[in-house]
């Protein structure tokens, strides 16, 4: 999920979106007015789609598991400050 400010810095248009407004509840339980949109991102050379919710509201981003997680082995080293992607 990302907010119509970010969406705007990537050239997306939330008024301009033909598709359907829906409510989606955030992890904070607060509601937020969103549109869905899939987006199509490349990691390397790795192309994936991901489905991306866009705000209208300021959130802070949030990344799920459909598509991005699906799509990559996800290693988190914390002590190393480090999180490394590696393809199944």
């Amino acid at each position: 999920m990302i907010s119509q400010a970010k969406a705007s810095l990537i050239g997306i248009n939330y008024d301009e979106l033909n598709v359907r407004e829906e409510t989606v509840e955030t992890a904070n339980y607060s509601c937020a007015y969103t549109k869905k949109i899939d987006l199509e991102i490349k990691i390397d050379e790795r192309r994936i789609k991901i489905p991306v919710f866009i705000s209208k509201q300021e959130v802070g981003c949030l990344l799920g598991r459909r598509g991005f997680f699906d799509a990559f082995d996800i290693l988190f080293q914390e002590r190393l400050h480090r999180v490394t992607l590696m393809t199944p």
